[in-house]
């Protein structure tokens, strides 16, 4: 089995604790891609309510199926990096919205059939004891099962309820990617995405079409690497509309994406952007080619202040 699927094999390592709820700047490297492997997108929704004063994460496990059996009642998962989703506006205790995407998903997945398994990660999960590496019993909230063919595209979506459940809906279809030579270079709306890059001190939300995508800590970039964009596949159906707000809720800066808008041939590259230079640092946001200079500004004295 090659060696990435380890990545996608959804692994937990450290102690029983909750996961971060907020994002970090992606790996710049790509995940290799192997031939006949399909694309994977993976999408969250819904609220968690967390009644426990040590925080609670919602996560989605993805483990290949050992042959068909049912799933067992509680799953061990050994030392590594499941899949989570951020819970916006999330402290100890509450009910929070769970963010639609999850910067540490794979991009791709081998071909074959996997279990799947939505899980509120809260304190009553089983505690394993202290092996070598430390392990995890976790308990599934909802569970299916996926076979996934060579060459082909697969969405998950977890749908997370507020009363402790959850479901999964998981779909794969052929992958023939349009021509853009026969549009004249213009890139498919399926294959357009978001990138922003948070040059400042603050902590920023990333909102599309009014709905919470991302959060991105001071010097984080979604963008910055290959192919760590956020995809359309996670998206709102185009136009978008691209807001970065500080933690209060207050607009920093703005984009409006339309279908169409982002050309890529041999010779041309065409997208849209923007920016703000705050007195605390740059936020760019853009779809296509990334903004180039000048030199950051200096801002307005107290343009960063909530």
């Amino acid at each position: 089995m090659r060696l990435w699927i380890a990545v996608l094999v959804v692994l937990l390592g450290g102690c029983a604790s909750p996961l971060p709820t907020t994002l970090s700047s992606p790996p710049t490297s790509p995940t290799p891609v192997a031939a006949g492997d399909a694309r994977l997108t993976v999408t969250a929704s819904g609220q968690v309510a967390c009644e426990m004063p040590y925080g609670c994460s919602a996560l989605l496990l993805v483990q290949p199926d050992a042959g068909g059996t049912s799933p067992p009642p509680v799953w061990t998962v050994p030392s590594g990096q499941p899949i989570s989703f951020p819970l916006v506006g999330a402290s100890a205790m509450g009910t929070w919205n769970v963010g639609s995407f999850a910067a540490d998903a794979p991009t791709t997945i081998a071909p074959g059939r996997y279990q799947l398994a939505g899980v509120i990660n809260l304190v009553s999960d089983v505690a394993s004891p202290v092996t070598t590496p430390v392990q995890l019993k976790l308990v599934p909230t909802c569970v299916t099962g996926l076979s996934v063919a060579g060459g082909s595209s697969v969405r998950i979506a977890v749908t997370f309820a507020a009363a402790g459940t959850c479901t999964i809906k998981a779909d794969v279809r052929s992958d023939a990617p349009a021509s853009s030579a026969a549009t004249g270079g213009v890139v498919p709306p399926d294959s357009m995405s978001v990138a922003v890059s948070n040059g400042s001190t603050l902590g920023v939300e990333v909102i599309v079409n009014d709905s919470f995508v991302a959060i991105l800590q001071p010097g984080g970039c979604l963008g910055c690497g290959v192919d760590d964009a956020i995809p359309a596949g996670v998206l709102p159906p185009l136009p978008w509309q691209v807001e970065v707000r500080n933690t209060y809720g207050r607009t920093l800066v703005a984009l409006t994406i339309h279908a169409g808008d982002v050309i890529q041939t041999n010779s041309y590259l065409k997208g849209d952007g923007n920016r703000v230079d705050l007195s605390c640092g740059r936020i760019d946001v853009w779809s296509g080619p990334p903004m180039l200079g000048p030199a950051p500004g200096p801002g307005t004295p107290g343009d960063c202040r909530p």
